[in-house]
């Protein structure tokens, strides 16, 4: 299917139901009748905006998945491969891009779209998808979505074993949410806390191959 300029291509059959439920709701009983049905519409429109955007080329780089502000840079231990590793937890914008872009070129090795129990630093109940991405280099990259929604899951466009390119849609993340990207200790972060960053187009961090590191 051919995609809309600032639409994702999956919400454009609901936003033309909803123009038709408001022309017919309109042109049957009166304006007032159509209201509900443009709030609906208004809903879905500012949901599934998803305008192209102009992706840089940035060998190495670890891009934003999500417009939204950097909340916190830290060292972490990642429970979900188990390596002392660095967060860049991002907080979206309510009213940004839900769709996600993956923040590296890679293959997707692993997608849990609930956790069966809590772990270190995320709790069952309020992560809503965790997606592990593996570089040719060997480099390994987590996305953790925390959401209160916890009825509105993460949609991941990527099955595992295919391969994303970077700042690629990948997806979607509920409203709101608290995006954190795990990747490894030795990178160097570009991020700082309070910084806006926009899907696809902010570089947040970059991987660190120096031959000294590796030695």
């Amino acid at each position: 299917m051919k995609r809309f300029s600032f639409f994702a291509s999956d919400g454009i059959r609901w936003i033309l139901l909803a123009i038709i439920l408001t022309v017919a709701l309109w042109m049957q009983f009166s304006v007032y009748a159509a209201l509900p049905a443009v709030f609906l519409l208004l809903l879905l429109m500012r949901f599934y905006y998803d305008p192209d955007r102009d992706l840089p080329s940035h060998p190495l780089g670890i891009m934003s998945p999500v417009d939204g502000n950097i909340v916190e840079c830290e060292l972490f231990h990642d429970p979900f491969i188990d390596r002392t590793a660095r967060r860049i937890r991002i907080q979206s914008d309510l009213f940004g891009v839900y769709h996600s872009r993956s923040p590296t070129e890679g293959k997707m090795m692993e997608y849990w779209p609930t956790l069966k129990d809590d772990v270190q630093g995320y709790s069952h109940t309020e992560t809503s998808g965790v997606w592990w991405i593996q570089t040719d280099e060997g480099d390994n990259l987590i996305i953790a979505v925390n959401t209160k929604l916890g009825w509105w899951d993460t949609k991941c466009n990527v099955q595992v074993g295919e391969r994303v390119g970077q700042a690629r849609r990948c997806g979607r993340f509920p409203p709101n949410s608290m995006i954190d990207i795990i990747i490894d200790e030795n990178s160097f972060i570009e991020a700082v806390p309070g910084q806006h960053v926009k899907a696809g187009t902010d570089s947040i961090a970059i991987f660190n191959h120096d031959v000294e590191d590796s030695q």
